[in-house]
């Protein structure tokens, strides 16, 4: 194979190589660069979620203990304070939206009397000692005298809760529960506004339902799987937990960060197109060049050749007329 051959087909390959070589760097810089992004989530992700696992857990702590409360000044009061019950009920009731309503359950295992009554008709009387589902835990916490939490229930009337039982004792005896229906999703929300939807949450129960979910539909979609998962323990004596996820969604304040990193990936493989073109053009007129120099160099060769052939067209026809004339001469004479 010829040099020239070999210097052909390599000046015909190397825009192909800037280009590829261009490429190749944009990549590796644009992985470098999306591998810190993610990292950068991932830490704001789990810090974020840390910190939103104790706050859920000290808003349950909050309004729970609101509950025990009403528990206290029953026992403190051995009972006589029975008869403000319903007013202390209807005033938390109004004063705290997590609470759906507000039940007493004599040690018969029967609710007796339910805030507010109207839409919870249906629960009243209720011989819980009949709900499987009920019973052995609601005794259990009876016995030991620690409030319970259940999982998140279909209740009796309608929709769905926590069922909370605070058991209570006066007069040296177990005397029933200050039960509430709990949904804490009102509170929950006022604290994860302050995350402007830059967050999307899930909240499971200790049986797997799922009962707080926000921000679903903007979801972060990637391949990268950035969720910070962690157990909430809700009732230390049982070991019950909630699972909590927490994901970025697509309007995390550090997607902007992502947006302009991949508008910079655009543009350096546009870039590296241009250069690409530009190397070829130029290889293209740097050959053209050469063409017409050689041309240039062959016309002047041409020129010149024919210069010489012309002059000695000339000489051989001067020497002719020269010829002539001699001889013409001597004829005359």
């Amino acid at each position: 194979m010829s040099k020239n051959l070999i210097r052909k087909r390599f000046l015909n390959f190397l825009p192909i190589a800037s280009f590829l070589v261009l490429v190749t760097f944009i990549l590796i810089a644009y992985k470098i660069s999306l591998d810190r992004h993610y990292a950068l989530v991932k830490a704001q992700v789990y810090e974020t979620g840390a910190l939103l696992s104790k706050e859920l857990k000290n808003i349950v702590n909050a309004d729970i203990s609101n509950l025990e409360n009403l528990k206290y000044r029953l026992e403190f009061t051995n009972g006589s304070y029975y008869e403000n019950w319903e007013n202390d009920a209807n005033l938390l009731l109004k004063q705290n939206a997590s609470f759906i309503f507000i039940e007493w359950i004599d040690s018969s295992m029967v609710i007796k009397k339910i805030n507010p009554y109207k839409g919870n008709e249906g629960a009243l009387n209720i011989d819980i000692s009949t709900l499987d589902y009920r019973r052995d835990e609601w005794i259990k916490h009876a016995e030991n005298g620690k409030t319970n939490i259940t999982s998140w229930l279909k209740l009796t009337q309608r929709g769905y809760s926590f069922l909370v039982d605070v058991p209570v004792y006066f007069n040296d005896r177990f005397q029933g529960t200050i039960t509430g229906g709990m949904d804490f999703s009102t509170n929950f929300n006022r604290f994860v506004n302050y995350l402007e939807n830059q967050y999307s949450i899930e909240l499971y129960d200790d049986k797997g339902n799922l009962f707080y979910e926000v921000n679903q539909d903007i979801k972060h979609k990637t391949k990268r799987d950035i969720v910070y998962n962690t157990l909430i323990e809700i009732d230390e004596s049982d070991r019950q937990t909630w699972s909590l996820n927490v994901s970025p969604t697509e309007k995390l304040l550090l997607e902007e960060a992502l947006y302009t990193k991949n508008i910079a990936f655009i543009v350096g493989l546009f870039l590296s197109f241009i250069v690409s073109l530009l190397v070829h053009f130029y290889l293209k007129a740097q050959k053209s060049n050469i063409i017409a120099k050689k041309s240039n160099l062959a016309l002047k060769r041409a020129n010149k050749n024919l210069n010489n052939a012309r002059k000695k067209a000339e000489k051989a026809s001067q020497a002719k007329t020269d010829f002539l004339s001699n001889m013409s001469h001597e004829i005359r004479t």
